[in-house]
């Protein structure tokens, strides 16, 4: 609908959203916002979509602030990690961080109609306290450790872009998921083992810690001697 009225594609992250204006159904709008739907937030749900074999969550956030993100996905981690419903709390969190009216449930219960529906008002006060609290879990990196991450674009003229990130960028990454130096091979097991699937083991730990950085360099070795020698 973005796409045909203004030439904005919502596909593409620059919907104008259209459907959050007014319109009438056969007569004028009279204020009536028969197309905007509030947020589905499902959050009270994660314990039955695992009991039906969800192994993968979207949320979304498009072009919503940093401080959005923390608070949402914060919530949802720990909803996840310690099976549990959401408390009172969190739940008045997640409308605050942005919600139209409230949320919906709707389509998840099957219970289609005006509940489903709300609009957003221009004057609703910002959650300073709660966004600074947010703030404050990826800006002093006890959290959040940063990762450095180097890419390399490549163009030549009749030959395919080739668009890839530096083997160091990746020697890097991985020497700070199994090393004391960085997360460590407790912690890094521990998350990768969360969940069902392949497992993570003991012994894979030499391979992780010397055999697969020596690949690297080894590509990377390579990469330098094909760019400046060969």
């Amino acid at each position: 609908m973005s796409a045909v009225l203004g030439q904005r594609s919502g596909n593409r992250g620059a919907c104008a959203q259209p459907c959050r204006l007014p319109y009438g159904v056969n007569g004028p709008c009279r204020d009536a916002h028969p197309l905007s739907l509030k947020d589905a937030n499902l959050s009270a749900y994660l314990r039955d979509m695992a009991s039906m074999g969800v192994a993968c969550l979207k949320l979304e956030g498009r072009l919503k602030r940093p401080e959005y993100v923390a608070v949402v996905t914060g919530i949802y981690r720990r909803l996840l990690d310690e099976r549990r419903l959401p408390t009172a709390e969190e739940s008045r969190a997640l409308e605050q961080a942005f919600s139209r009216s409230g949320f919906t449930d709707g389509y998840w219960l099957g219970k289609k109609g005006k509940p489903m529906f709300g609009t957003r008002p221009e004057n609703v006060p910002e959650p300073k306290a709660l966004f600074a609290a947010a703030r404050e879990t990826y800006e002093n990196g006890k959290e959040n450790r940063k990762i450095p991450v180097n890419l390399r674009l490549t163009v030549r003229r009749g030959e395919p872009v080739r668009l890839s990130g530096l083997p160091l960028g990746s020697l890097v990454y991985l020497l700070f998921c199994v090393t004391r130096y960085g997360w460590g091979w407790d912690n890094y097991k521990k998350e990768v083992n969360t969940g069902k699937g392949l497992k993570m083991h003991d012994w894979m730990r030499g391979y992780l810690t010397y055999g697969l950085p020596l690949i690297v360099l080894f590509i990377f070795v390579f990469g330098l001697y094909d760019k400046f020698i060969a």
